[in-house]
């Protein structure tokens, strides 16, 4: 099924840093079902994005991130972004 490759990687350094997706969601300002989506492959998190998300949870960009995660089906307009 598309878009279910879970970041076992960004989910991992989230979970290290905050204990959980819900206290990492309150301090990006996103809902958790957001970060939710993210780590399940559903949506991605813009470039622009990507060094807010690394300098929070204290890695580099390409530890929680790698560029198959631009997939075509994903660009539709995400209600939780900016």
């Amino acid at each position: 099924m598309a878009g279910t490759d879970i970041n076992w990687k960004l989910k991992k350094r989230i979970v290290e840093m905050f204990g959980n997706q819900s206290n990492f969601a309150s301090h990006i300002g996103q809902p958790e079902a957001y970060v939710s989506r993210v780590i399940h492959g559903r949506i991605y998190v813009e470039k622009k994005n990507r060094p807010k998300w690394a300098f929070i949870l204290k890695c580099d960009e390409s530890e929680i991130f790698d560029d198959k995660e631009k997939r075509p089906w994903v660009k539709a307009k995400n209600r939780f972004l900016n």
